[in-house]
């Protein structure tokens, strides 16, 4: 069973916005077509092409709900079959690190480590997330493809 494709709206080609919303969830599709996918999960994936498929609205609500199903379809193959996209944990890395890193410098000397803490939490954020992705990658479960998010 194969997950179905994004249905081609001509109407929408001229909106760039648009043209790059679909094109990363055309390639999100390919990449999981390519994996072994059990059919429970490839059906509830359906029903998520079906819906974006069938929805009418103006370009805004259509760009949005083509994003929005995007991000549910990743973070439904991350929750359930433990599939991320490329550098899908050095991106966390790097974001945790900006947030926590400042924290730790705090009871050195409050806010005056601040930007220390913060360059050193990202340098180990990032080796963290570069590790745990180099492990899905092995394990085969890394996606061909990179999302960054919306």
């Amino acid at each position: 069973m194969m997950i179905e494709k994004l249905k081609n709206r001509a109407e929408l080609l001229h909106n760039k916005k648009y043209v790059n919303a679909s094109s990363k969830i055309q390639d999100l599709i390919i990449a999981l077509n390519k994996k072994e996918i059990p059919t429970d999960f490839i059906s509830t994936i359906n029903k998520d092409i079906k819906t974006l498929n069938l929805f009418f609205g103006t370009d805004k609500q259509v760009i949005k709900l083509t994003k929005k199903t995007t991000s549910k379809i990743l973070k439904f193959v991350d929750s359930k079959l433990k599939l991320v996209s490329k550098n899908h944990h050095r991106n966390i890395g790097l974001v945790m690190g900006m947030l926590f890193g400042p924290i730790v410098t705090l009871p050195f000397d409050g806010f005056g480590y601040s930007g220390l803490g913060m360059i050193l939490g990202l340098v180990v954020g990032i080796g963290i997330g570069t590790k745990l992705d180099e492990k899905a990658a092995k394990e085969g479960k890394q996606l061909d493809i990179e999302h960054v998010g919306y």
